[in-house]
């Protein structure tokens, strides 16, 4: 795969950030710092196995100028649209973004994933995860993705998620498919207390919904990416 630019947009305190010092660093913290915008380097694994090297661009939450915002989707390979599952407007709004990648860069091949974030606050959820599926699957032809930042739950897949329909895509333009390979390895889902032992009762690890041409499900389990 080549160089890849993954653009994340969101309201603002959906956890965007968090997500990535997550995949980034292994850390979390609950201090909120609004984003001005904010970029990271790093090569990955993909999930065929080779390495490419990604950017990573944390924009800000609130609105701003809509001549920087295409600009930022124009320039951008792949995007993470972040929602927070306990606010609804953010979902909204989450929606909106999706639709306005597709219109300026095409529904052709474009990698985008839909991510619900903070699912440690399941108990005050607003957006069930059935009715944002049905929306990524149906209306956005996108992945979704429910994680938790804080307790890094599925953060890691979100990333092996959006890699794999890029890697795809470019298989697709070089007319070269190639077979992908997957690890099915398990990981913890959070990292210490109650709310693991809860997680794990509720969620699988990994429990990655991606759209396809068929409308079916299809599910990706144990990623990683290093």
């Amino acid at each position: 795969m080549k160089d890849c630019r993954i653009i994340f947009l969101g309201s603002e305190k959906v956890g965007k950030s968090s997500l990535i010092h997550q995949f980034m660093e292994g850390s979390f913290t609950d201090d909120y710092r609004p984003t001005v915008e904010e970029s990271y380097r790093r090569m990955v694994r993909l999930p065929d196995g080779n390495y490419a090297n990604i950017e990573i661009l944390d924009t800000a939450g609130k609105s701003d100028f809509p001549a920087m915002r295409r600009l930022r989707i124009e320039h951008g390979n792949a995007f993470v649209v972040v929602y927070a599952v306990n606010d609804e407007h953010s979902f909204q709004s989450a929606l909106s973004l999706c639709r306005l990648i597709f219109s300026i860069k095409g529904r052709a091949n474009v990698p985008v994933v839909l991510v619900g974030n903070k699912l440690d606050c399941d108990t005050t959820r607003k957006v069930s995860t059935e009715t944002a599926t049905k929306l990524a699957r149906d209306e956005m032809g996108c992945s979704y993705v429910e994680s938790s930042a804080k307790c890094n739950l599925n953060v890691d897949c979100l990333f092996d998620v959006l890699l794999l329909k890029k890697v795809q895509q470019e298989e697709v333009q070089d007319g070269q498919p190639r077979k992908t390979r997957r690890s099915h390895s398990s990981r913890s889902l959070c990292s210490q207390g109650s709310t693991r032992k809860q997680l794990q009762r509720n969620y699988s690890v990994c429990s990655c919904v991606m759209a396809t041409s068929d409308k079916k499900k299809k599910h990706v389990h144990g990623c990683k990416i290093m």
